[in-house]
């Protein structure tokens, strides 16, 4: 495996090292990267899977579906489901299991549905009918269940549609968070040896700290292919595309 893109940055490096390190960098990454859907610049409902790298080490695999696709009326759901586990020295160090149900009319995030396990915590996200627009409602393992009210269009973390490149805030469909981002656009290059255009996006609001993605666009079609992000241990997180 292996990917070339000029003019990238690297996540600071933080006090945490080692497995500890680790983990809860790929938390971190991770629960961005389970909000994403693929391109459906080539048409009607689709399955993709991606196998889950760090470094040279396979950690599992995200599987996504595109149903109920209706070009007319601008709909479709997207049905996400990742499964990943870190050993070092055959004991578990991480493990990291995702499910999501979103929904979208005419760009705009409708419904959004998900849980995910991660380290012993239990996250759960959910809209709920609102007035405003969208409600979306949290709860993390015993906590008290938290909603806040969103008006205007919104977008997950979903690199099925290039806008996402113009987005200022985007939804972490893990936490319910809604994150500000910067796109920044990186010279032309390959991934998995595939010529591709490279965008970085960045959200410094996270509580853990700043984040950093690249995702990767083939460079011919435009469509999504793969991505990668720095953890803080300076290994590479990477996802790439087995089947579509």
């Amino acid at each position: 495996m292996g990917s070339l893109v000029k003019g990238s940055k690297r996540l600071p490096t933080g006090a945490f090292k080692g497995q500890r390190s680790l983990g809860l960098s790929l938390m971190l990454v991770l629960a961005v990267l389970a909000a994403q859907t693929p391109s459906l610049s080539h048409g009607l409902a689709q399955t993709w899977q991606f196998s889950v790298w760090v470094d040279e080490r396979k950690l599992g695999s995200h599987s996504f579906e595109v149903v109920g696709y209706n070009r007319d009326a601008g709909q479709y759901e997207v049905l996400s489901r990742a499964d990943l586990v870190a050993r070092f020295l055959f004991i578990k160090a991480f493990d990291y299991q995702h499910e999501s149900n979103e929904s979208y009319v005419n760009g705009c995030l409708r419904t959004l549905n998900s849980q995910t396990r991660s380290r012993g915590d239990v996250y759960q996200v959910r809209t709920l009918p609102s007035a405003q627009g969208l409600r979306l409602a949290t709860r993390k393992s015993d906590d008290a269940s938290r909603q806040q009210d969103l008006e205007g269009c919104y977008m997950s973390f979903a690199y099925w549609d290039k806008k996402i490149l113009d987005q200022q805030w985007l939804i972490n469909s893990q936490t319910g968070e809604v994150l500000p981002v910067q796109v920044t656009p990186l010279a032309q290059g390959a991934f998995e040896g595939n010529p591709a255009q490279a965008y970085e996006i960045e959200s410094r609001s996270s509580p853990d700290g700043s984040m950093l993605i690249r995702v990767f666009y083939a460079a011919d079609t435009g469509r999504w292919i793969g991505l990668e992000s720095d953890l803080e241990n300076g290994k590479v997180l990477r996802y790439v595309l087995e089947s579509s």
